[in-house]
């Protein structure tokens, strides 16, 4: 049961509630059952939220995805997104030529060299030569 959808299905019922107490002072209009309609819409969907699997972390996004290990509840996916976004701007903010690439691709293979450099100057690289990739054989 997850226990922040309950909290949120309280105050959503509350506040349906507070229409149903209205309805009896007043004759509704459209607009009124309109309200009514998408608060009663909105505590359905909190309801079948509460119903599901609790949150496994604090992650808006990723509610039940995996933990980072030895943290309190930090969501894996969301930190190894950050992780490549981090690699990705500091190879892109380094001036590296094809011949730099090419270089460390013959030296010690495709795969060191995406590690390296990022798999967009990898292949940028290459299709600036007619050469063909070839794969590491070691570590």
């Amino acid at each position: 049961m997850n226990r922040t959808a309950i909290r949120d299905l309280a105050t959503a019922l509350h506040r349906v509630g507070e229409h149903g107490d209205a309805l009896a002072a007043i004759n509704p209009g459209p607009e009124q059952l309109h309200l009514i309609r998408e608060d009663l819409e909105h505590a359905r969907q909190l309801l079948a939220a509460a119903a599901g699997p609790a949150p496994t972390t604090r992650c808006p996004e990723h509610p039940t995805g995996p933990v980072e290990p030895d943290t309190d509840g930090e969501c894996l996916l969301c930190r190894i997104r950050r992780g490549r976004g981090a690699a990705a701007a500091e190879v892109a903010h380094q001036e590296v030529t094809a011949a730099q690439v090419l270089e460390v691709i013959d030296e010690l293979g495709t795969d060191t060299a995406i590690r390296q450099f990022g798999g967009r100057a990898v292949s940028a690289a290459i299709a600036s030569t007619t050469r063909t990739p070839t794969t590491s054989t070691g570590t």
